[in-house]
């Protein structure tokens, strides 16, 4: 009676060890997109778009733009870039109509900008 008693201890041990191994990986697959140091990892999905993300969002897109128009050899200091989720708004004065114009057309070609609404207006000593 003894040996059939630990036959059913050692079957059932068995079968415990079966199942934590069959459900090991279901716990690791479970587990979130971050590796063993538990930073994300970069496939990890995109987190929800906060004030806070959107606002340096803006920030970094009106700065490209201002960037770009600088290296397209127009005269930033005298103009406020605004954006908005990737609408731009150029503001202020400038030289002239056509550098105006360029201005509007260097800041369409910046990566992440939708629509550009250019309110420049020629320097009033330069008319």
């Amino acid at each position: 009676m003894n040996a059939i008693l630990e036959m059913n201890a050692i079957r059932k041990a068995g079968i415990a060890v079966l199942l934590a191994v069959a459900m090991a990986p279901a716990a690791t697959f479970a587990q979130n997109s971050s590796d063993a140091t538990g930073t994300p990892s970069a496939t990890s999905a995109p987190q929800p778009h906060t004030s806070k993300s959107i606002r340096q969002a803006n920030r970094r897109l009106a700065s490209r733009v201002r960037t770009a128009l600088t290296k397209g050899k127009i005269d930033a200091r005298s103009l406020t870039v605004l954006a908005k989720g990737g609408a731009v708004t150029l503001l202020g004065g400038g030289q002239d109509t056509a550098q105006i114009q360029r201005a509007g057309e260097i800041a369409k070609q910046v990566p992440g900008v939708t629509s550009v609404d250019n309110r420049l207006v020629q320097h009033s000593d330069q008319q």
